[in-house]
């Protein structure tokens, strides 16, 4: 399902707004930036957040990606409990792309598409929207290495 072009997307039971991207040359990496809210009755785990525009991607907890002095650390899932929103940014809870295939762009849309599961049921469910590129504030530092992405 598409989003519209705000970077905003609604599909049971997941509810996607503000999707963002961070400006990027080909070869390099991207930060993504969004609000999710876990509209069902159950405790989901989003364990991807991937772009057919990379090969790689990694969710990640780093407290200030603007600091060139802060620890990205690679984690596995984020846990989004029933009701609840979370946001992913360039403070503490993220995700991000490696390796994008062409160069990324303020304005472009990009689709990216979230993957998960429930804690009561492993079948894995997609949803695919699209993020609007933009150039951050502040420059935007991704901890190194690059080495616990996931290779999509």
């Amino acid at each position: 399902m598409a989003s519209p072009a705000n970077g905003t997307s609604n599909a049971s039971p997941i509810v996607i707004k503000d999707a963002t991207l961070t400006v990027a040359n080909k070869g390099g990496p991207s930060a993504i930036s969004l609000k999710l809210t876990n509209t069902s009755d159950v405790t989901l785990l989003i364990t991807s957040l991937s772009s057919p525009l990379s090969p790689s991607d990694m969710i990640d907890y780093d407290a200030n990606m603007t600091l060139k002095s802060s620890d990205m650390i690679v984690d596995s899932k984020i846990k989004v409990r029933a009701g609840h929103t979370v946001t992913l940014g360039w403070y503490g809870q993220g995700a991000m792309l490696g390796s994008i295939s062409k160069n990324f762009r303020k304005g472009m849309k990009v689709p990216l598409t979230i993957t998960w599961h429930t804690t009561s049921n492993r079948f894995t469910r997609h949803l695919t929207f699209e993020a609007v590129v933009v150039k951050p504030a502040k420059t935007i530092y991704f901890g190194g290495s690059m080495s616990g992405m996931g290779m999509g």
